[in-house]
């Protein structure tokens, strides 16, 4: 197909059916419901889409050629199950899928374990900065074999020939969302709304489109594709990228119910640009405190202890009573501490230390509590509206590099390790007026408090001077 468009042409050299072609199908138009729901694409060859009235999600997607795909969902309107005309079928329950009945995959926290000839194959991911799948890698022997090579355009096309096509599909390479690729549709399903990358716009008028009214109601992430993700079809959400030296970029986002970790994990100088590269730690819901909820495990971290239910709490404290709310659990931060948590925990992995997190806030910035009269009450975590989600404890380091239940005086207690901690969080942000060690403690620099024998304590300095605004590259 050649275009003409002035006094430019340009001809299409690709012949057959790709995610980005110069090919017209029909009149290459797009129809549209009444409420800004896309009814059919001729480019898709998808002739009509069927709605359930109640969730506002596809579930038929008819095409050309008596062809379709069939959509079920839970009342949530998670996806349960995707059919198609030619008899396949894929179940999802949770972060494990079943292809045409048949165990297919299992997500895990460094990439996915795949079910062949009746047993895992484990692969790792490498991703970059969107959570975009780069590379795979699996294991051969006690050599890692490269299993797929995928390159993105900024949009999330992928640009043939340029990588290694996994042999074990994987669906899930653009930031973890599933690609319809069954009729070459490639249409992505982002949850709220589906996204077509070929032309960098979704399916339906954006759930909070009243927020963004400077913007089109189908745009992807404001235009800005290199900056921001869409985790869920919605609004875009806040980047922390947390560098080794102890600095914190914060890319903000208005209106936003999401925040993503990334920590630092190499780098390189390009003249006189440095390029760092990172890796996401997490992507974490904000609740209406403002507070996310801090992972139980992930690298060179655990947990302990049992979440608090929370409750009406009453007694008296320094001889005044007092009533309060207290929230449910006991790992909720304030976002811009757990990116210095997060900084924190991403050095002392390094050095071969593995963290033992116990009591941060409850999930209204309480401290954790167990509800009742003159019950347990965690002072120094959130009471009373003073330290809301700055706070956390950790268990004292062993000499094997792991937490260990148990006081400072042990001879487990290991003098190295647990200086490393302590340094890593002022580094980060964590302050000596609210950070302490036990009595029997001897670190340098670190404040002795009663009741820590047993594990340490890391407050958080609220207007820590660690952050700083996102500045896109200008040479």
């Amino acid at each position: 197909m050649t275009l003409h468009v002035g006094n430019f042409t340009v001809t299409d050299g690709v012949s057959g059916n790709h995610e980005v072609d110069l090919i017209q199908r029909g009149g290459g138009n797009y129809t549209y419901y009444k409420d800004g729901s896309l009814k059919s694409d001729e480019n898709k060859e998808i002739t009509n889409i069927i709605y359930d009235s109640y969730l506002d999600k596809p579930k038929e997607v008819q095409l050309t050629g008596s062809r379709w795909v069939k959509m079920s969902y839970d009342g949530g309107g998670s996806l349960l199950k995707r059919e198609f005309s030619t008899g396949e079928y894929w179940d999802f329950v949770s972060n494990t899928i079943y292809k045409n009945g048949v165990l297919y995959q299992m997500g895990t926290p460094e990439g996915r374990a795949v079910y062949q000839n009746s047993n895992w194959q484990y692969e790792f991911f490498y991703q970059d900065h969107l959570s975009n799948t780069r590379i795979a890698f699996k294991a051969n022997g006690s050599n890692l074999e490269k299993t797929s090579e995928t390159a993105f355009d900024p949009w999330g096309v992928v640009l043939r020939g340029a990588g290694q096509v996994n042999a074990y599909q994987n669906r899930f390479e653009f930031q973890n969302k599933e690609k319809e690729s069954t009729f070459g549709l490639n249409r992505i399903n982002l949850g709220a709304r589906t996204y077509n990358a070929t032309i960098g716009r979704l399916d339906r008028v954006d759930p909070l489109a009243e927020k963004m009214r400077g913007y089109s109601v189908y745009n992807y992430v404001f235009n800005n594709p290199l900056r921001f993700i869409d985790p869920d079809g919605m609004a875009p959400f806040d980047d922390y990228l947390i560098r080794g030296n102890g600095q914190i970029i914060v890319k903000n986002t208005k209106n936003d119910n999401f925040d993503r970790f990334f920590t630092e994990i190499g780098q390189r100088k390009v003249g006189t640009m440095v390029i760092r590269y990172y890796h996401l730690e997490a992507q974490l819901d904000k609740n209406e405190s403002g507070l996310v909820r801090f992972p139980d495990s992930g690298i060179g971290y655990t947990s302990y202890g049992e979440a608090e239910k929370g409750g009406l709490s009453t007694g008296v404290k320094k001889g005044v009573a007092f009533e309060e709310n207290v929230g449910s659990d006991d790992s909720y931060l304030k976002p811009k501490t757990a990116a210095a948590l997060f900084g924190v925990i991403n050095e002392t992995s390094g050095k071969g230390i593995t963290l033992s997190l116990g009591d941060m806030s409850s999930s209204n910035g309480s401290d954790p509590a167990i509800a009742g009269n003159g019950t347990f009450h965690h002072a120094g975590h959130g009471h009373m509206g003073k330290r809301i989600g700055l706070d956390a404890d950790f268990r004292y380091v062993g000499n094997d590099g792991q937490s260990y239940r148990g006081v400072m005086n042990s001879k487990k207690f290991n003098l190295e390790y647990n200086t490393a901690v302590y340094e890593a969080s002022f580094r980060f942000g964590f302050d000596s007026k609210n950070t302490y060690q036990g009595k029997t403690g001897s670190i340098a620099g670190v404040k002795t408090m009663g009741g820590h024998d047993n594990h340490g304590h890391l407050g958080f300095k609220r207007n820590a001077t660690i952050f700083f605004n996102y500045k896109p590259y200008k040479q």
